[in-house]
């Protein structure tokens, strides 16, 4: 995890704006109603970007001296501070957006949406973690950088699962159950790994794996029977055919049999 120390040169507006969002995160953390918390969460993201923008503006001027003159010892601890806040904000800026999109999942799958939300927000999970990575500094946290990782082990895992939901809501029951043998792996690395970092939430990979192995089943049985259902409307469309050849057949001998019986003329 990124970690603010406190900083000699940090300027009140900046001090002041982390502050800011620290207490929105903790009005957050506080609040059940899901109106209220999303009100709360852009809030958060408001006061970051804020923030974000006046360390920038500072940076920007610190670097416009040193282009005139030789950077200070004070200037460049200023400017190295200044980076520290930037990755900080942008770390706690991702952590915040995750925390978000976690509660979007948490109200699409109680409200029965469709799966392929499901699979957009997993989606954007994964890069926020992967955004996290990238950031300077993250991989020299080794707990940090292993919590990342063993998050979008899950966070990819669940996108498959929900993946597979959404083939199967399409009764295209090949490609589910496909995706959903395929989640089943992914889960069960995911616990794995979930389980090594002390992931208290890896209780919920475990309960997906047998969803996932239930709805499999359940695909192959449909799509079995739905095979079974083509099967014989092809054998009773074939009969029908048959059926009808025999009767232009046979009014096809009446009528040769007709003619023959007229009488020539005198």
């Amino acid at each position: 995890m990124v970690r603010l120390r406190f900083v000699g040169c940090c300027s009140r507006k900046v001090g002041e704006g982390i502050l800011l969002a620290r207490e929105a995160v903790h009005t957050m953390e506080q609040e059940s109603d899901f109106d209220k918390k999303a009100a709360l969460y852009d809030k958060i993201f408001i006061a970051y970007n804020d923030v974000s923008r006046t360390v920038s503006k500072q940076r920007s001027e610190i670097t416009a001296a040193a282009e005139k003159e030789t950077l200070s010892q004070i200037a460049e601890q200023h400017l190295q501070e200044l980076d520290l806040i930037s990755q900080y904000i942008k770390h706690s800026r991702l952590r915040q957006t995750i925390a978000r999109n976690l509660l979007l999942v948490q109200k699409h799958v109680e409200a029965n949406s469709k799966p392929d939300d499901l699979v957009r927000l997993y989606e954007n999970l994964r890069q926020n973690c992967q955004e996290i990575l990238d950031l300077d500094g993250i991989l020299s946290d080794p707990k940090s950088r292993d919590m990342t990782q063993a998050e979008i082990r899950k966070f990819e895992a669940s996108r498959c699962f929900w993946l597979a939901k959404s083939y199967k809501s399409q009764h295209r029951w090949s490609e589910s159950i496909l995706l959903f043998k395929r989640a089943e792996m992914l889960l069960n690395d995911a616990y794995a790994e979930s389980e090594s970092v002390g992931d208290p939430k890896k209780s919920d990979l475990a309960e997906m794996v047998k969803e996932s192995i239930s709805l499999r089943a359940m695909a192959h049985a449909q799509g079995v029977l739905e095979n079974l259902k083509l099967d014989k409307s092809f054998k009773e469309g074939m009969q029908l055919t048959e059926t009808g050849r025999k009767r232009t057949v046979v009014s096809g001998d009446e009528r040769f049999e007709s003619v023959l019986r007229v009488r020539p003329r005198a």
